[in-house]
This record gives C-alpha cells, sequence and structure tokens, in this order.
C-alpha cells in the first residue's frame, strides 16, 4: 500500500491460484476505501474465473418443517400469567392446550383495551441548516473525498486560506475600478450591519457595484480575518444568464478562474467552488432545489434583484424568514434598485435599511443594429435584393441608351 501526494491510497493484492496469477488494484480517498475497492475486483476476477460461485443468501426452513420445541412451565407460573391478564383486562386468551405443529394458535390478542387519539403523519416544517463543519461540502451536501482537506480542521483550512489570498495578485486596473464604485465607501457599513443584523436591506441604484461587490467585502473580510472556513455565501439572480455573467465577472475581479472561490449552479449548467470560503451564483429556482437537502454550512444568503418578485422568490422568503427566526446565526442580505423598503423591513421584523447614495455606475448601451453597421454586416436576403436592383437598374440603363441610339439613327437617315 502507498499514497501519493496526500490525494489518494492505492492498494495491489497479488493472488496464485492453480498456477494462475490474479493481480488486484484498488484506489480510494482513504485506506479502508483502497482496500475494499481493492477486495471487489479481486472477487470479481475470482467469480469470472469460475474460481468462486455466486452469492447467496442462507435460505430459511419453511415454518412445517421447523423442529418442535419442548417448553415445560410449572402449573403455578401458569396461574400467575392467566390471573395477570385477567387483571390487565384480558377477557379472551387463547387456549394454547391445543396448539400442535398442525394446529398452531397465535399468541397475539386481538383485543383493544384503551382508546387512542388518531395521530396525524408529521409534516417537517423547518429546513436544516448548521454552520460550516470539518469534512463537508455545502455545494455539493456531502462529505469531502479529498486528502487532506477532508482531515483538516476549520482553523487549518482558514490558514491555508489566508496564506493563499495574502499571495494573490490583484490587477492594478480591477482594484482602481472597483474603488471608483459608489458602493465602495459603504464596504465598513456593509460590513458592520450584516455582523450585527440577521436580516439586512440594501437599496442602491443600477450600476453602482452592489451585485458584484457586496459578496466579494464578505468573502475577503472574512478570508483577512482569518476565518475563511466560516464563510460560505449563496447569490441569487432572477435569470440564468445573469447569474453565469455575474460569476464570471466576480473571478475576473479576483484574479482567478471560475471553480476556486466563485462558481454558479443554473439548470443543466454548474461550476462548483471551493467547499470553504467561497460565493456560489444559482438561480432562486436552483435554491428552491437546494432547500430540499437543507443549507448546511451555507453562512450567508444575498437575494438580488429582489423587487422581481414572483411565486418563486415569494416563497424563499418565507422559507428564510423562518429559518432566521429559529437559526441565529444565519444571514440573510436583500438587495434591489427599486424597492418598497417599508414592505420588506414589516415583513422581516424591523431588518434595518442601507441606501446607496451616489452616482449611477456609466453604462454604455450596445445595439445589435449598431455592432452590424459597424462590421458592415448585411442580411443575405438584403445583399441579395441589393444585387438584383443592381442588376435591373444597369439593363434599364443600357435599354435606354439603345433607345436613344436608334431615335438618333432614325433621324439622321429619314426617306425622302
Amino acid at each position: 500500500m502507498q499514497y501519493v501526494d496526500l490525494d489518494s491510497f492505492f492498494t495491489d493484492l497479488w493472488l496464485h491460484y492453480n498456477f494462475t496469477k490474479l493481480i488486484a488494484h484498488g484506489e480510494g480517498c482513504t485506506k479502508k476505501l483502497a482496500e475494499s475497492f481493492c477486495a471487489l475486483s479481486m472477487l470479481n476476477q475470482l467469480f469470472s474465473n469460475n474460481i468462486i460461485g455466486a452469492y447467496e443468501k442462507p435460505k430459511r426452513s419453511p415454518a412445517n418443517k421447523l423442529e418442535e420445541i419442548a417448553v415445560t412451565i410449572s402449573g403455578n407460573l401458569s396461574a400467575r400469567i392467566e390471573e395477570y391478564l385477567i387483571d390487565s383486562g384480558f377477557s379472551k386468551l387463547p387456549d394454547l392446550s391445543r396448539a400442535s405443529s398442525v394446529d398452531s394458535v397465535s399468541l397475539l390478542v386481538h383485543q383493544q383495551l384503551d382508546d387512542f387519539s388518531e395521530t396525524v403523519p408529521g409534516v417537517k416544517k423547518m429546513i436544516s441548516w448548521s454552520p460550516p463543519q470539518q469534512n463537508w461540502n455545502p455545494w455539493t451536501a456531502t462529505h469531502i473525498n479529498k486528502v487532506p482537506l477532508s482531515y483538516m480542521s476549520l482553523k487549518e483550512i482558514s490558514a491555508k486560506l489566508l496564506e493563499e489570498e495574502m499571495q494573490h495578485y490583484w490587477p492594478e486596473n480591477i482594484r482602481v475600478q472597483r474603488e471608483t464604485l459608489p458602493v465602495f465607501k459603504y464596504r465598513d457599513t456593509i460590513l458592520e450591519m450584516t455582523a450585527k443584523n440577521a436580516v439586512t436591506l440594501i437599496r442602491g441604484e443600477t450600476g453602482c457595484g452592489k451585485s458584484t461587490q457586496v459578496c466579494q467585502y464578505l468573502l475577503e473580510d472574512f478570508l483577512l480575518r482569518g476565518e475563511g472556513a466560516r464563510f460560505a455565501a449563496i447569490v441569487t439572480q432572477p435569470r440564468r444568464i445573469s447569474a453565469i455573467t455575474l460569476a464570471e465577472r466576480v473571478a475576473e475581479e479576483r484574479g482567478e478562474a471560475l471553480g476556486g472561490s466563485v462558481g454558479y449552479n443554473v439548470r443543466f449548467d454548474a461550476v462548483y467552488p471551493r467547499p470553504y470560503g467561497s460565493v456560489m451564483f444559482m438561480t432562486v429556482g436552483v435554491l428552491l432545489r437546494k432547500l430540499e437537502s437543507g443549507l448546511r454550512g451555507v453562512t450567508h444568503i444575498i437575494i438580488d434583484e429582489i423587487h422581481e418578485r414572483d411565486i418563486n422568490t415569494d416563497f424563499v422568503l418565507i422559507v428564510l424568514r423562518e429559518m432566521v427566526r429559529r437559526y441565529r446565526d444565519i444571514r440573510v442580505i436583500l438587495m434591489s434598485a427599486s424597492i418598497d423598503t417599508a414592505l420588506f423591513t414589516n415583513y422581516f421584523g424591523g431588518c434595518p435599511t442601507l441606501h446607496i447614495q451616489g452616482r449611477t455606475f456609466s453604462v454604455q448601451y450596445f445595439f445589435l443594429e449598431d455592432i452590424m453597421q459597424r462590421l458592415g454586416l448585411k442580411a443575405a436576403g438584403v445583399e441579395e435584393e441589393a444585387g438584383t436592383s443592381e442588376v435591373v437598374d444597369e439593363l434599364t440603363e443600357q435599354d435606354s441608351e439603345e433607345h436613344d441610339v436608334e431615335t438618333n439613327l432614325a433621324s439622321t437617315h429619314t426617306l425622302e
């Protein structure tokens, strides 16, 4: 047995049987799994070579073939048992004197001694949740199989994430661009409000940077405080295209590719980030499906574009309100450009509101017609029609010239 780079364990097994050498190989994230896969591989080879047969469960003997077991009890004990049953309210007792191997007698007494209220099947009313834990991936809702991450404590993981963050390269142009956004002036306020309140409402103009910067402020704060393993945020978007593009933009601003500290999950497509110290962008529908298995390990839930209300968003808000009441450590952030703050503040029991002042970040609009005109592109049908019209014009000009020539000749050579 050996291991390479602490990622996987390998097990090899050689078996000699009737001048035949069988070799089995197993690989797993732990020694036990590697040995189990190796043993399974060897069993498959033994079965394929007809060395062992198929596994069969031991068959139970039918009831009519069971051996009789003689049980002898004293008459005093039998009388005491019968007296106890009568005192307990049993009026019809089975006659055991006629019991035999041919004519069996059931010991069950079908007599109701008391009336019980009807039990209504319970319904699960609360989504399960817990803070980040060791050896747990909140995005896949499974245990971590990669060594040594599966054995590291949250403190060790946080120290490793802090070291990676300190060595991280930040493009200068990206840093300057982020600091010019209107939301940058409210960075400390956002961190303070989210730390002290379970629900925070942020209202900012379109283009102020809240969709890309708020999650980064929280992520960077946890990483630089040495608590990166205790942070995992979900950011919802109303449409899948916005979830994907925002994830790509945030990853670009962090100078990394998708799958590191940033990922996304939409229908039929997903790029999962690392288990700890990461942000996952997803649609509201994906969040609803994730609620079925719980939000174990998720610390922050950011609902963006909250003004675009539909049945899915309203249902998520109902669930989140109940979760906030039960779990005091979970954090919910609601963001929008045009939102009725009084409505959501009253719904969540007086949550604080932050209004981001400042200019709207410049947004330049490009339309398809402008792009086609700049590139000189034309539709195929338009080009054909244009070519046809040019040919018709040329033929018309030729006919006109021929007509003029004939007219001149006729006027010059007249018959007298």
